[in-house]
C-alpha cells in the first residue's frame, strides 16, 4: 500500500503534526447535561484547528528558518483542539453510534487504570482526574506563539464555557522553559527528541526516525505489522464515527528537581567510591539514568562526556550494538520506553514499533515546589501503547531487556517507572567495563502523577454532526 489517504481537513491538528507552541493551556471541562454540552461544543467546533492548517504553518515556519537561519519573529498563530472522555462521548454521540471498545479509555484513570499504572494510592494532591467527581468530560488544548495572545484566547473560551452552562473544572498552563533550558524539561535534559515518523505524512523523516503506519496514531488508517514493518495491517476496527480520531492521554507529572539532584549527588559519591565507576559525578550518573546527556546527546554515542553537537542525534541502536556490558544501561529511561533494536517479548526489534505513540507535552511551572511536565500522547490504543509502555517496560524491572542470567534484572525506569508495592523504592543496574553490576537506589518517586485523564479526539466532521443534531 503506497498511497495512504490522510484526510488533512478532518483530523485534528495536534495529533500527527503537533502544535509545538511555546505557550499552551489545557482546559478541563465537565458537562452538566447533553443539551448544554452540545450548545458549548457548537461554539467551539468552528475554532478547531485541522491537520491541514497546522501542517501548512509548520512547513512555512521550517522554510523560513532554513532561509533566515533563525526563527521568524513575526509569524504567529493560535490553535485549538478538543478531546472527550468516555462519559463525554456517551453524552454527545448520536443515537445508533456504537461505543468505543478500548477498555482503558472506558474505565479511565479514576475508574481503576491509575491503580493499574502503579500510581501512588494517595491522590489527595491530584488537581484533576483522581475521582469521578474531579474527572473532566472534555479536554480543550489551546496553543499560541505569544503568552499575551494565549491569555486572550483562554479568556474567550472561559466566557463561552460560562455562557453555555458547562463547568470549568481546572485550568493548567504550560510554557516552554527559557534561556539555556529552552527545549529541556525541569531536570535539565533536552526533551522530545525521539518521535516516530508517520508514513504518508512525515516528509522527509530524519535520520533514526522509524517509519510507522499512521493507523498506530489515528483510527481508520493502515496500521503497523510486527512481522512485516513495510506492509500494513488493515485499520483497527472501530465505529465509523471514530475514524480519523485518536485516543489522548494527559498526565500532570510533578518533578522534585531539588530532591532528584540532591539524591544524584549522594549516589554519585557512593558509587564513585567503588572500582567500577571511580569518581563519577552527578551529571554523568543522571545522564546514565536518562540515557542522554543534558544537551540531548545519546549516552551510547558519547559515554564519557556531553557533546552538544549530538544534541538532536537519534540515529543509533541498542541490541547487538550495545549488548553486554551495555554502555547505555538496560533500564535507562530512553531505552525502557523505546528499545529500538533491543529484542522485546513477543518478537524481534520491529515489535517495539507497534508500541510507539506521539508525544505532545510541555513543561509547567505553578510554583517553586510545583513544576514538571504536562505529558500528552496520541495513539490508536491506550492499552496497547501508552499503558503497555508504562506497565510492561517502564515499571517492570525485567522487561523489555535484561542482562544475561536467570536471576538478573535490569531494574525500573528511574525517571517514570513506578514500584506499585507498598513502598515506592526502586533500583536499576549499571554495569562497569568488567560486567560487574552496581545498583542505583531510588528511595522514592522524583516524578509523581498529580492529575490526568483518558480522552478521545474525534474527527472534525463527527463533532460537526454531533452538534448539528
Amino acid at each position: 500500500m503506497s498511497d495512504i489517504s490522510i484526510d488533512y481537513q478532518d483530523i485534528q491538528g495536534n495529533s500527527l503534526a503537533g502544535f509545538n507552541k511555546d505557550h499552551q493551556t489545557f482546559l478541563l471541562v465537565q458537562f452538566r447535561d447533553a443539551p448544554s454540552a452540545r450548545t458549548w461544543l457548537a461554539t467551539l467546533v468552528p475554532r478547531i484547528s485541522p491537520l491541514s492548517e497546522v501542517q501548512d504553518f509548520n512547513n512555512l515556519r521550517r522554510s523560513m528558518i532554513a532561509r533566515l537561519g533563525r526563527a521568524p519573529r513575526s509569524l504567529a498563530v493560535s490553535w485549538i483542539n478538543i478531546a472527550l472522555s468516555a462519559r463525554g462521548v456517551d453524552l454527545l454521540k448520536s443515537d445508533g453510534d456504537d461505543p468505543l471498545d478500548d477498555n482503558a479509555f472506558n474505565v479511565g484513570l479514576a475508574g481503576g487504570r491509575a491503580d493499574l499504572l502503579g500510581d501512588p494510592p494517595k491522590r489527595n494532591e491530584w488537581k484533576f482526574g483522581a475521582t469521578d467527581k474531579t474527572s473532566a468530560d472534555a479536554l480543550v488544548i489551546v496553543a499560541t506563539d505569544a503568552a499575551a495572545h494565549l491569555r486572550t484566547v483562554v479568556r474567550e473560551l472561559r466566557d463561552g464555557i460560562k455562557a453555555a452552562n458547562v463547568k470549568l473544572l481546572y485550568t493548567q498552563k504550560g510554557h516552554t522553559l527559557e534561556g539555556n533550558l529552552r527545549g529541556h524539561e525541569h531536570f535539565g535534559f533536552r526533551d522530545g527528541i525521539s518521535q516516530p515518523a508517520v508514513r504518508g505524512f512525515t516528509q522527509p523523516p530524519k535520520p533514526g526516525e522509524p517509519m510507522i503506519w499512521p493507523g498506530q496514531f489515528v483510527l481508520g488508517l493502515p496500521r503497523q505489522d510486527d512481522a512485516d514493518p513495510d506492509q500494513p495491517l488493515d485499520p483497527l476496527p472501530c465505529p465509523d464515527w471514530a475514524k480519523n480520531g485518536s485516543y489522548v492521554v494527559i498526565r500532570r507529572l510533578r518533578q522534585d528537581v531539588e530532591g532528584f539532584w540532591q539524591h544524584m549527588k549522594g549516589e554519585a559519591a557512593r558509587i564513585g567510591a567503588g572500582p567500577e565507576f571511580p569518581n563519577i559525578d552527578c551529571t554523568r550518573l543522571a545522564s546514565m539514568l536518562v540515557g542522554r546527556w543534558p544537551s540531548g546527546a545519546p549516552f551510547v554515542l558519547s559515554p564519557t562526556s556531553d557533546n552538544p553537537e549530538l544534541a538532536l542525534a537519534n540515529d543509533f541502536r541498542f541490541g547487538d550494538a550495545d549488548a553486554f556490558p551495555p554502555v547505555c544501561p538496560f533500564a535507562a529511561h530512553i531505552r525502557k520506553v523505546n528499545p529500538r533494536s533491543d529484542p522485546v517479548e513477543g518478537g524481534g526489534p520491529s515489535s517495539a514499533l507497534t508500541r510507539r505513540f506521539l508525544r505532545r507535552g510541555i513543561p509547567y511551572t505553578d510554583g517553586p515546589t510545583d513544576r514538571g511536565l504536562i505529558f500528552v500522547s496520541y495513539q490508536s490504543s491506550i492499552e496497547n501503547q501508552f499503558e503497555f509502555v508504562s506497565r510492561q517496560w517502564a515499571s517492570n524491572d525485567v522487561l523489555p531487556v535484561s542482562p544475561p542470567g536467570e536471576e538478573a534484572i535490569s531494574g525500573f525506569d528511574p525517571i517514570i517507572g513506578q514500584n506499585d508495592e507498598n513502598h515506592r523504592e526502586r533500583s536499576m543496574m549499571l554495569f562497569g567495563h568488567t560486567g560487574t553490576a552496581v545498583d542505583v537506589i531510588l528511595p522514592r518517586d522524583f516524578v509523581t502523577p498529580t492529575g490526568g485523564g483518558y480522552f478521545f479526539a474525534p474527527s472534525i466532521s463527527t463533532l460537526r454532526r454531533w452538534t448539528a443534531e
